[in-house]
């Protein structure tokens, strides 16, 4: 810092025009360039993982939107099958009404089976357009580029296999980004508090040179200046501090036991979803298939209606949806597993809301207040 002062002479006076020059550096903070780089490095390795964090998120929500529109999608075509055999279902019901074979309440049934079809059927639609926008959106696709991608109509087949989640943990809780930034946290904090505590019994050191000119003459020499906190002693801030380190520890031993029970939660979750589909696939599928068969068997032989045929054609097509419903939930548990595994917990299972340690420039100290 550099300052110059001027002394004039009084009016009818004889005095001589005094000049003072001088520079001056606060030491402290030449003191304080380590402590302030060693800061600097752990919020930028905090920054880091943040950033690799919301990339892990925006690539995880990209891949269920995924899902969810092709579960959408194949549950749509199955919809259009279901409405097609309930308006095929009430033409005939309509037909037999004339024919007076038929009830006016059988009439009035069958109708409303058709209209709730149809509906079921345009809402279905409005989803698939919206799953479709939300993946626009989230891939940053506009114009001609959100019309001209597509995919495939059925979610991907699962087959049987074994689960070992013996290292999974170990990986889970390695990688994790959200305990790598808990404790960043802390180090963060414990940086600040040094420079702070340091700062503390002497706020500001300036040490410089000066130049006087008095009569006509120059006087050179060193000069010292600082602070004495009379008033403040930094108890305060040292109090704050002690509390943000306090909320920090806390704050990474509770992710550490979030993130215990998220991997726990996240597992069983997937190697339920796993059972769920094989069961639809390899028992309530077959099975309603050969209830079908057996149907039509029975109505070839004249022993059930054309009624009772077409109910079991659309029992099996709600089996086939809620199938679909089951494979889109593995694949989201799928999705979780994979982003717990990368290094992040889904925030759909963040059961804490915590409040987050203060890193902000309050904890860098600034050598001088």
């Amino acid at each position: 810092m550099f300052h110059v002062t001027k002394l004039l002479p009084r009016q009818n006076s004889n005095d001589v025009v005094n000049l003072d020059l001088g520079i001056s550096l606060n030491f402290l903070k030449v003191f304080n360039i380590p402590l302030r780089q060693r800061v600097a490095k752990s919020k930028l390795v905090y920054v880091q993982a943040k950033i690799s964090a919301s990339i892990l998120g925006l690539s995880a929500k990209v891949q269920e939107i995924f899902y969810q529109l092709q579960a959408t999608k194949q549950k749509y075509e199955l919809l259009k099958k279901s409405n097609q055999a309930a308006q095929a279902m009430y033409l005939v019901t309509e037909r037999l009404h004339k024919a007076g074979n038929v009830s006016d309440f059988k009439l009035l049934k069958q109708n409303a089976l058709a209209q709730s079809s149809r509906l079921d059927l345009a809402e279905a639609k409005l989803l698939l357009m919206q799953h479709r926008e939300q993946l626009n959106q989230s891939m940053g696709l506009w114009g001609k580029q959100s019309i001209q991608w597509h995919i495939a109509s059925h979610l991907p087949q699962i087959e049987t296999m074994v689960f070992k989640f013996d290292g999974l943990w170990q990986q889970a809780i390695k990688n994790s980004i959200n305990l790598a930034l808990a404790k960043q946290e802390i180090q963060i904090i414990v940086d600040g508090t040094g420079m702070k505590n340091g700062n503390i019994l002497i706020p500001e050191l300036d040490v410089g040179y000066n130049w006087e000119k008095t009569d006509n003459e120059w006087e050179v020499g060193p000069s010292i200046g600082f602070s004495i906190p009379l008033f403040d002693m930094g108890q305060a801030k040292h109090l704050t501090s002690q509390a943000d380190l306090n909320q920090a520890r806390y704050n990474y031993y509770a992710t550490a036991v979030e993130l215990r029970s998220t991997i726990k939660v996240i597992m069983q979750a997937f190697k339920f979803a796993h059972e769920k589909v094989l069961h639809y696939k390899n028992v309530l599928i077959p099975l309603q298939h050969r209830l079908l068969e057996e149907r039509q068997r029975s109505y070839n032989a004249m022993q059930i209606s054309v009624f009772d045929l077409l109910n079991s054609k659309r029992d099996l097509l709600t089996l086939k949806q809620a199938y679909v419903d089951t494979q889109r939930d593995y694949w989201l548990a799928y999705s979780q597993l994979q982003m717990l595994l990368n290094g992040r917990i889904p925030e759909s299972l963040n059961f804490n809301n915590r409040p987050q340690a203060k890193i902000n420039s309050n904890n860098n100290a600034q050598g001088t207040h």
